[in-house]
């Protein structure tokens, strides 16, 4: 048997071989009781995740830098069904090897750079890493930094600086020089010349569509299995592992691309074919007509004076506003950005992280990359970012931060605190006392009543509160709770400020102090009561009626999955004794499976409660238990309450991360007047703040809808923006001189007020700061 370093070097020559033909997963027990392998590092290096892809090439790696290789190789020999890996093993065979004529080509870090793109359209990073650590050109560390990069662009940069920092371009010229399928790259590396490529029909329909067919290609997979026989391992990893629906179709049609005309001309085939949507293929041809037609499109004279310098000027307002993910997809449409820029953007990072990578990529300016970025703005109504750029906004009117010195002082005279209320919507009524109270008053509703303000945000966030419903007779807000202590702690003004807080921050933003003199106190009453129950309607005094209907919401949520996955025959033949011969006849004369299961559910969608319990029957006696559980999912409110828990405390980091593109997928299985809340979240109706501030309530108030957001945000690998952690916290508000007083002999008030105090104001010749921050300091006088 090999002696001294021979066996790693055997293992290492064969790496690519070992890790397509062993099967770690029926070997790891065997492996553990010859000792091996330890159940530690079984744990905690090589099945750390459920890429199981990685198990067997990482437990390869251990065996060499723990040099187990030679009592390995006695293993697999004494495998019987593993004799042809042993014989192969000691077969000099394995190796390809490196032809004795070198490629005559001086590779440099700046020919690299120049054919980047190119490099990154032929090559796999993956590929390229086992070869080169099968050649003994890089170490196990460096093939783990490549090979676990769960993005293309991530490994890719991470090859291109291994190279650099090493200096390994003449072992990466070997290695390349080692598969005859990267000749032609060797090729135009040593020509030094841009490859030109020429994109057919069908390719450019892909391009020109790119966003119509994120939204009319069936998901992903199905997709990728359809055309299962032009995408690899690594491409199906790819795939996978993009965060969302929407990605992964973007990532399958970009990997189609990258593949050249037979495969996109596949796609459209499958289009047709299985798809049966010519009228899909003769909307994306008239698309691509008309846009490479129509050449470099025309901009509004305003537009068209503004350079690339307005970036840099507006760069901290961009921030905040511009959607990366969604501008990036309509630039790739446009052909003003490639695939690997896209791929850098859109698939790595947090939204920041995405918007500096987007304002960087339009500094640079390649294929008029800018002219394109505001044609986009104005041709979808970016107008919040195109009136940034023609600088008719100020920050003040972007961000939600009001910082302003002023001379008040404020006395908060507490007249009565109920000391354990009951977790159930409030009314919070605040009337004005003083000169100018009417104009206060309007000015305090017309506040709450406008989504820019971000008061509700404020509710949220720091008194775990959302505003459900705005009056006027004085200001009467209906706020309902989202934690299950968040009334005990608004109203405990013993321990804390927050009520008080909060409504300060209100008379604030309508500039208080310009509305009342110097010699003037201004009071403002403060009650809070249980807010009156609604009253109940005709379906809600039906019991079997007030359970179907949200069992019927999730119907047309979960419609397209229902009509995809439910074999309608035998669901069918069951209902079938449940409705008028004439009312099925739709159903029996549809002309496909999908139509068929759509008239099914709408004549369930229509008919009477117990068709409900019916249908949830027939699908769990026919296995479909993850429909029945979608549908009717167990303590759905409990699971509710604690994400909206999780949202209240963390609606800061939401806000500044959340896109539009994220809003519509979780609107795809959302219930209630989603095409209103999608309307109302288009770019040209707001900032982004202000827009998602809106798509957040809408989510808030039902319970099906928070499970649905809490999906999207792991589908899209943001659960940790719902990580609760007190050092996070965001501590919204700062008060001083703030003066608390608690009367020692109320007057009698009525037992239906939970809380009753008065606010007073008044100028003083103190400096008074209010700002986003700390909330210590706090001046309070306790007259007990």
């Amino acid at each position: 048997m090999p002696q001294d370093d021979t066996p790693e070097l055997i293992v290492r020559e064969a790496f690519i071989f070992l890790k397509e033909n062993l099967d770690f997963n029926l070997l790891q027990d065997d492996l553990i009781q010859t000792q091996l392998l330890d159940k530690r590092e079984r744990e905690d290096l090589i099945c750390r995740d459920q890429r199981k892809a990685f198990w067997c090439e990482r437990y390869l790696k251990l065996l060499i830098m723990r040099k187990r290789c030679n009592r390995f190789i006695q293993f697999i020999n004494g495998m019987p069904f593993h004799s042809h890996i042993f014989s192969n093993l000691l077969n000099s065979n394995i190796m390809t090897g490196v032809d004795t004529q070198r490629f005559p080509l001086t590779l440099t870090h700046e020919v690299l750079q120049k054919h980047k793109y190119f490099l990154y359209t032929e090559l796999e990073p993956r590929e390229i890493a086992d070869l080169m650590f099968q050649s003994a050109y890089i170490s196990c560390n460096d093939h783990d930094s490549i090979t676990e990069g769960q993005q293309k662009y991530v490994r890719f940069m991470r090859l291109l600086n291994i190279l650099q920092k090493k200096h390994l371009y003449s072992e990466f010229v070997n290695t390349l020089q080692t598969s005859k399928k990267y000749i032609s790259v060797l090729e135009t590396l040593k020509e030094d010349r841009n490859p030109t490529i020429t994109s057919c029909e069908c390719a450019l329909c892909i391009q020109h569509s790119f966003t119509l067919l994120q939204m009319e290609l069936p998901d992903a997979d199905y997709t990728a299995a359809v055309m299962d026989h032009l995408f690899d391992k690594t491409n199906l990893y790819d795939i996978d592992h993009c965060d969302g629906e929407i990605r992964k179709k973007s990532k399958l049609m970009k990997i189609l691309l990258m593949k050249g005309s037979a495969a996109c001309i596949e796609l459209f085939e499958v289009i047709d074919a299985n798809l049966k949507r010519v009228d899909l293929i003769q909307i994306m041809r008239t698309r691509s007509e008309i846009k490479s037609r129509s050449g470099k499109p025309d901009l509004s004279p305003y537009l068209k004076r503004l350079s690339t310098s307005c970036l840099q000027e507006k760069k901290q307002l961009l921030l905040d506003e511009l959607e990366p993910i969604d501008i990036c997809d309509f630039l790739f449409e446009e052909k003003a950005i490639d695939i690997m820029t896209h791929d850098n953007i859109t698939e790595t990072g947090e939204r920041w992280q995405q918007v500096e990578d987007l304002l960087q990529t339009l500094q640079e300016n390649k294929n008029d990359c800018f002219h394109y970025f505001l044609y986009i703005i104005e041709k979808n109504e970016f107008n919040d970012i195109r009136n940034v750029l023609e600088n008719t906004l100020h920050p003040e009117d972007v961000r939600d931060e009001i910082r302003e010195q002023s001379d008040l002082n404020l006395v908060h005279q507490v007249e009565k605190v109920t000391d354990d209320p009951k977790d159930d919507q409030i009314e919070l009524r605040i009337t004005v006392k003083g000169r100018n109270a009417e104009l206060i008053e309007r000015d305090l509703f017309q506040q709450l009543e406008s989504s820019a303000s971000g008061l509700w945000r404020l509710f949220m966030a720091y008194g775990q509160m959302i505003i459900e419903k705005v009056l006027r007779g004085s200001l009467v807000l209906q706020l309902r709770p989202l934690t299950d202590q968040a009334v005990k702690t608004l109203l405990n003004a013993k321990e804390n400020n927050k009520l008080v807080d909060i409504i300060f921050r209100m008379l604030k933003n309508i500039k208080i102090a310009e509305k009342i003199d110097g010699t003037e106190q201004l009071k403002i009453m403060v009650q809070v009561c249980y807010a009156s129950p609604a009253k109940e309607n005709t379906v809600h005094g039906n019991p079997e009626a007030r359970n179907a209907e949200p069992i019927k919401s999730r119907l047309k949520a979960y419609r397209e999955k229902l009509i995809s996955d439910v074999e309608p025959r035998a669901l069918a033949s069951v209902l079938s004794k449940h409705f008028p011969k004439i009312d099925f006849n739709s159903v029996d004369h549809a002309d496909s499976c999908p139509r068929r299961v759509e008239r099914l559910l709408s004549l369930v969608e229509e008919g009477e409660p117990d068709l409900v319990n019916e249908l949830l029957t027939i699908l769990q006696n026919f296995g479909y238990h993850d429909i029945v559980e979608l549908l009717d999912p167990l303590d759905v409110h409990h699971t509710a309450r604690n994400i909206r828990e999780k949202i209240a405390y963390n609606s800061h980091k939401l806000l500044e991360e959340m896109q539009t593109t994220f809003a519509k997928e979780t609107l795809s299985n959302c219930i209630g007047d989603t095409n209103g809340i999608r309307e109302n979240i288009l770019p040209k109706n707001g900032n982004r703040k202000q827009r998602m501030s809106n798509f957040l309530q809408f989510i808030l108030k039902e319970d099906h809808n928070v499970v649905e957001f809490e999906k999207m945000l792991k589908h899209n690998g943001l659960e940790k923006l719902l990580e609760m952690s007190e050092n996070d916290q965001e501590k919204l508000l700062c008060t001083q001189n703030i003066e608390v007083e608690f009367v020692k002999d109320p007057k009698p008030s009525s037992s239906e007020i939970l809380f009753e105090s008065v606010i007073t104001l008044s100028h003083t010749g103190k400096s008074f700061s209010y700002s986003d921050g700390d909330t210590s300091g706090l001046c309070c006088r306790n007259e007990n």
